[in-house]
């Protein structure tokens, strides 16, 4: 979904992508990676979840709003990289909207390979937990936008100055509970 910066009254979004967007300016905030990612109820229940190769007793649950997630399916290159070659990537529920995934598996009702910046709180809160340590990066990020000539206007300045203070604490507060 994109919406039309010259509509807005502050000119500011944000936007997960590659960060070429004719007619605006674009700056890189963090990047994205994605890891499975449920409910802990899952992790004892009788199918378990103590290894990748587990994942063919669960319910697969796919974010098809990851930029390339058409033509190069997630779930398929995690079980790659997890050597988890016996697992059927495409079987599933698709979900449109990355928080609707996250829902569903916060429900218990299957695994999302989940946005990790966006899983942050519920991992946090413990709504969510991360059974595998594999995370598969992706060649997209969260970029601040807005048009072209704005990024001198003082309020947009100041609030750009505020979001970039604020990533980099949030990124050492997060670096000292990543996992390994």
């Amino acid at each position: 979904m994109h919406v039309a910066l010259r509509s807005c009254r502050n000119g500011l979004a944000t936007r997960l992508g590659r960060g070429d967007y004719p007619d605006l300016h674009s700056e890189r905030l963090f990047g994205e990676a994605l890891a499975p990612l449920c409910a802990p109820r899952l992790l004892t229940s009788k199918a378990g979840l103590k290894r990748p190769g587990d994942l063919s007793r669960h319910h697969l649950l796919h974010d098809t709003s990851i930029p390339g997630e058409n033509e190069r399916p997630s779930w398929v290159r995690w079980l790659y990289l997890a050597g988890a070659n016996s697992v059927s990537a495409r079987r599933g529920t698709r979900f449109s909207l990355a928080e609707l995934a996250m829902q569903v598996a916060i429900d218990g009702s299957g695994v999302v390979l989940g946005r990790l910046a966006l899983a942050e709180s519920d991992l946090a809160n413990g709504r969510l937990v991360r059974p595998f340590k594999p995370r598969l990066p992706l060649n997209v990020s969260y970029y601040l936008v807005m048009p072209k000539g704005s990024r001198d206007r003082q309020d947009v300045q100041c609030f750009r100055d505020w979001l970039f203070v604020s990533l980099k604490r949030f990124s050492l507060r997060r670096n000292d509970r990543e996992p390994a």
